[in-house]
This record gives C-alpha cells, structure tokens and sequence, in this order.
C-alpha cells in the first residue's frame, strides 16, 4: 500500500508548529509535502533563518519519509492549483492537508484597523485556507482519497 501525503504549509522555521506536525507525520509514516515563505519570514521580526526549511525536510526524510519541499507564496491567487499540481506530479494525491501557514500584523486587537484586519485576516488568513481546500477538494474527487 502506497504511503498517504500530507500537505503542511506554513514549515519556514524550526521552532514552528508546522515544523513539529511535519516531524510527526514524518515519524508516524506519512510523506510530505511542505510549503514556506522565505519573503514572509524576512518582514518578521525573527527574520529568516534560510536553513530551517532543508532541515526539516532532511529530519523528515530521516525518519523515512518522502518530502517535498516548494517555496510558495499562498497570497497569489492561482498559487493553489499550481501547489496542488506540483504535489501530484511529485508526490501523488494529497491525502492530508495542514494549513499552517500566518500572516502576523504588529498591533493589538484593541489597535488593529478595519482595514489591516480586512486585507491581512479576512483577506488572507481566510481566504487562503478556502482556496487550498477547494482545490483539495477538487483534486480529491479526482485523484486523491480526501475525505
């Protein structure tokens, strides 16, 4: 029986939940496919550490997964279908999908604007999930065993 693959998007750091989850899918026998965003973590203010993203592949790898890694920027609107078509040819059908990605502002619920909130959350936070998971459910009823 072929292994399943997971999805994880949002794996540019170590110390991320994404990372984590990575690592024990990896050790719990899935293989993976992971997304960062190097143009992202460079604007925080931990910044960008350029080796975190290989790490994590070869951790995974170690513990006998298949990984692929793709840097994707989930903002541009037919980042999704190319995502998507990109795993399929090198990993198969998602069979998992883990969004982990973020988009983090520098104020406060009490002192975030309507519009930061609109463009960054509402925008972003929302949408994206909504499109990788339609076109995972798209995929699914084509190629994948999504469920």
């Amino acid at each position: 029986m072929a292994k399943r693959t997971a999805l994880v998007t949002g794996v540019g750091r170590k110390v991320g939940i994404a990372a984590a989850l990575a690592k024990q899918l990896a050790t719990d026998g899935w293989d993976l496919a992971l997304t960062y965003w190097t143009r992202y973590d460079e604007r925080m203010p931990w910044g960008t550490h350029s080796g975190d993203p290989l790490q994590i592949k070869h951790q995974s790898e170690m513990s006998g997964a298949a990984v692929f890694l793709v840097e994707s920027n989930l903002e541009q609107p037919e980042s999704p279908a190319q995502l998507f078509r990109a795993v399929a040819e090198a990993c198969g059908p998602v069979s998992a999908l883990i969004l982990c990605h973020c988009e983090s502002v520098s104020s406060g619920i009490l002192d975030t604007s309507v519009e930061s909130w609109q463009l960054k959350h509402a925008g972003y936070c929302a949408s994206v999930p909504v499109k990788l998971s339609k076109r995972a459910f798209h995929d699914g009823r084509q190629t994948s065993s999504l469920r």
